[in-house]
């Protein structure tokens, strides 16, 4: 006849699962740091053998990771269940890419303005160029995952965030560093944006989007008091937030990029915002922190920010970004459902690019991720990756609502949503794989505040 374990053999055995699931969790978000924060090197993994590369990392340390709980006879502490919504949008938007790069002979021609119909088999015009998208969106979604498990417990999110914070700050200070020492691209010699900072980006406005994502971070971190890294002396908190933060809002002037700047100042704003009221700020520290907001932003605009002001004064691309918006929309018009494919853009403008918009420029790109998506997805499929966003703002607001002491991740993750909102009206810098992952990671530090513990 068997005897049952003693009550404290039972408690120990709980006890050495618990602490190797935290030693595994560590070494997650070990790992995931030092990911994301190598992940601007490569030109912002802005190329096809990039994503293959991060697409296979991140399967990589999800197998890892998963075998590891196995094997602890543990389970994940976030699944689909944590956000439905979001989860089931993911999967339609997976499915409708996929549907897409499928020769499944279902998509209408396309007329051209000559009347010649154009058909082919799938409904992406390139098919191989949307299977390629399909990897980036499943290399967003497992990095999603992986975070989120990170984030279960709230210190070790808080760890994560300020890694990302002072990793955004060293990229700023390479900026100016590769900018002041001969302009370079990583010491190779730049093929566009001379004069302005790019760090490891080709675009300014890419390297901008990045820069003002760690901006509203930065904010974030000043709102909480709670802190990991940084030392819990408030002065010398704030000391070391706000140097960080002028060296990023200086690389932010010295991109040019009007819109990263416009995007950047919003997205503090937001930041301060939704933390103060979380904070409970009185009257006296709400005038405090305007009045020093306003002033270092004027100072490093007056500073550094004559390039951002002459392209202000001279606005020469507004014509043509107008020509290129309705031509653009020609494009959601003649297949609003369908979309031409994941990814295609650059395949299918030609068929609709015409005088007067210059055809001495090559237009890969829609200069709006918004009207890239519907062009790209049609205009059902491309609301998917909207949609989701927006529930994950519910999400964020209900968890800044939990009375826990650290909700700087949920802050943070609202100012970058701010950032990209803005932006991305008139750009693709969320279309730059860097760009990508440093938001999906926040997204998922800050929604998986709604219901995460300082268990392992």
């Amino acid at each position: 006849m068997g005897t049952r374990p003693l009550p404290s053999a039972a408690m120990s055995g709980r006890a050495r699962v618990s602490s190797r699931e935290h030693s595994l969790n560590v070494a997650l978000a070990v790992v995931m740091a030092g990911w994301l924060l190598l992940m601007p090197l490569p030109l912002g993994s802005a190329r096809p053998a990039y994503w293959l590369i991060n697409a296979v990392a991140v399967g990589a340390i999800g197998s890892w990771y998963w075998w590891s709980l196995t094997r602890l006879g543990a389970g994940v502490r976030f699944g689909l269940r944590a956000v439905p919504l979001v989860a089931l949008t993911y999967l339609l938007l997976i499915g409708w890419i996929a549907v897409q790069a499928l020769p499944l002979g279902v998509a209408p021609a396309v007329t051209l303005a000559d009347g010649q119909p154009l058909d082919w088999a799938a409904v992406s015009v390139a098919p191989d160029t949307t299977w390629l998208v399909l990897l980036q969106v499943l290399t967003y979604g497992g990095c999603f995952a992986l975070i989120m498990q990170v984030a279960a417990n709230r210190g070790r999110a808080q760890l994560l965030l300020e890694l990302i914070f002072f990793g955004v700050a060293a990229y700023a200070l390479l900026g100016l560093v590769l900018l002041a020492d001969g302009d370079t691209l990583l010491g190779l010699p730049k093929w566009a944006y001379q004069g302005s900072a790019t760090g490891p980006f080709v675009n300014r406005n890419s390297f901008a989007t990045f820069l003002a994502i760690g901006a509203a971070v930065g904010a974030a971190l000043l709102t909480c008091s709670n802190t990991r890294l940084l030392p819990h002396a408030r002065w010398m908190r704030v000391a070391l937030i706000l140097a960080a933060l002028l060296i990023i809002g200086t690389a932010i002037f010295a991109t040019k990029s009007r819109m990263g700047a416009a995007s950047a100042a919003v997205g503090v704003l937001v930041t301060l915002l939704v933390g103060g009221i979380r904070a409970k700020w009185g009257a006296l520290r709400w005038v405090a922190v305007a009045g020093a907001t306003v002033a270092s932003g004027g100072a490093m605009a007056w500073a550094f920010g004559s390039g951002v002001l002459e392209r202000l004064i001279t606005v020469d691309d507004a014509d043509g970004r107008a020509v290129l918006y309705s031509q653009v929309l020609e494009m959601i018009h003649a297949r609003p459902l369908f979309g031409f494919g994941a990814g295609t853009f650059e395949q299918a403008f030609p068929l609709y690019h015409r005088l007067p918009l210059s055809t001495d420029v090559i237009w890969d790109k829609a200069h709006s991720t918004y009207l890239t998506l519907w062009v790209e997805l049609g205009f059902v499929g491309g609301s998917l990756p909207l949609l989701a966003i927006a529930i994950l703002v519910i999400h964020l607001l209900l968890s800044l609502g939990r009375s826990d002491e650290y909700w700087s991740p949920s802050a943070a993750a609202l100012g970058a949503i701010a950032v990209v909102a803005v932006h991305s009206l008139v750009d693709f810098s969320i279309e730059i794989q860097a760009v990508a992952l440093l938001f999906v990671a926040l997204l998922a530090l800050g929604v998986a505040q709604k219901r995460t513990g300082t268990g392992p």
